[in-house]
């Protein structure tokens, strides 16, 4: 009776073991992703989050990604200690990759202290001076980025022009455009270490003046706005209230990517703006396949009560949670994405040995005679056949300044 009673727990706790060893093999492992951001700033990447997690919902799960809403951290302020604080944190719940913040600034000292960390970091936003690091990929093609500048520059013949920059950056960014140009260029600088609208008039006022000596308003003003895009703004109210909002102007805005959002009021006297995107959003609208998508994000800002209607921050973290695949293949249970060419709303995506995007494609648009966002190019990359092409159509559409 003993041995009987022996033999039966032996087999119970064999069952048992056999079934724990079943359930922790069967349980999906996942990859853990974080994101820090400011809370005063970045409110709607809420509803971003939640919109792109339930339409990458299939993508993640067969890739065995998440990210929790406990590795969402909104900070109050951009105290250093803070910054580390949430990086350890992170740390210390096992998130394997931390997406940066859609901006410059902050985004370096969050890469900072991931490299101290030796966590992974993807940045997605506009950062040409960055560094090297086994730790640090990036997905928005800066490189090519200048280079298509630089082109579009000779393109347009601009054998004169004004570098409008901010005196906080004091152009630390030594541009391509800038180095390789053979055209005359005149810098004028604005000191936005404070937000009054007079210091950005002041600047204005000097491109005026600048122009008046040089009698350059015989052809056009043309302006490079090498600013960030809330300072972009400033400085066009500021145009605006100098009569500079017309036909003898013509800026590039370097930080912004549509000429529609937070336009209304210089869309007016045939004033020419550029700028250029890393996607159309007027063919993203009629995509069938991400009309859900932008659809849920905006019904989650509307009922968050939150006024934003560009869609930028939207399709770059979209594109970033769709790449982590590529950047952690061990992870992932499709290794064959590897391989793989991965197509995202801003092109397709790969990374070259240095972890920079390998691939590019920027849409030319500008702001036409009538007011309306028109699409008058593209500029793309093919890294495998060290291809770079710029195609331009301005001058065969309708209501365009060619």
């Amino acid at each position: 009776m003993i041995h009987k009673n022996l033999v039966i727990v032996i087999n119970f706790s064999l069952i048992l073991l056999l079934f724990c060893c079943c359930y922790a093999y069967s349980k999906p492992y996942s990859t853990k992703i974080g994101t820090i951001l400011f809370e005063n700033r970045h409110s709607h990447f809420r509803a971003i989050i939640s919109a792109t997690r339930s339409f990458l919902d299939l993508h993640l799960s067969l890739n065995k990604i998440s990210i929790d809403d406990t590795h969402v951290i909104f900070l109050k302020t951009g105290n250093i200690h803070d910054v580390v604080k949430a990086v350890k944190y992170l740390k210390s719940e096992n998130v394997s990759l931390i997406i940066g913040p859609p901006e410059n600034d902050f985004g370096d000292f969050v890469q900072l202290f991931c490299t101290e960390q030796r966590i992974l970091y993807l940045s997605y936003y506009f950062d040409p001076q960055g560094g090297i690091s086994p730790f640090i990929y990036r997905l928005f093609p800066s490189s090519e980025h200048e280079k298509m500048v630089n082109n579009l520059i000779k393109y347009w013949r601009w054998n004169r022009f004004t570098v409008v920059y901010s005196k906080s950056h004091s152009l630390r960014n030594v541009h391509q455009f800038i180095v390789d140009s053979k055209a005359d260029i005149v810098f004028v600088e604005v000191n936005d270490e404070t937000d009054e609208i007079n210091k950005f008039i002041e600047s204005g006022l000097q491109m005026r003046n600048i122009c008046n000596f040089e009698e350059c308003w015989r052809y056009t003003n043309k302006a490079i706005l090498e600013l960030s895009a809330e300072k972009s703004y400033r400085f066009l109210e500021a145009s605006l209230m100098l009569g500079l909002i017309n036909s003898q102007n013509w800026f590039y805005l370097f930080s912004l990517d549509n000429t529609e959002h937070g336009m209304e009021s210089f869309s007016h006297n045939t004033m020419r703006l550029s700028v250029a995107g890393q996607f159309d959003e007027h063919m993203l609208n009629n995509n069938g396949t991400y009309k859900p998508l932008i659809k849920a994000y905006k019904q989650k800002l509307k009922k968050d009560q939150i006024n934003k209607t560009d869609i930028t921050d939207l399709v770059r973290f979209h594109d970033a949670l769709l790449s982590i695949p590529i950047i952690l293949p061990k992870m992932s249970q499709k290794l064959s994405l590897q391989k793989k060419v991965i197509f995202g709303l801003t092109g397709k995506i790969s990374f070259d040995e240095q972890r920079m995007r390998a691939d590019a494609a920027f849409h030319v648009l500008e702001m036409g005679v009538d007011g309306n966002q028109i699409n008058t190019g593209l500029w793309y990359t093919n890294s495998k056949q060290l291809e770079r092409v710029l195609s331009m159509t301005d001058k065969t559409l309708a209501n365009t300044h060619e």
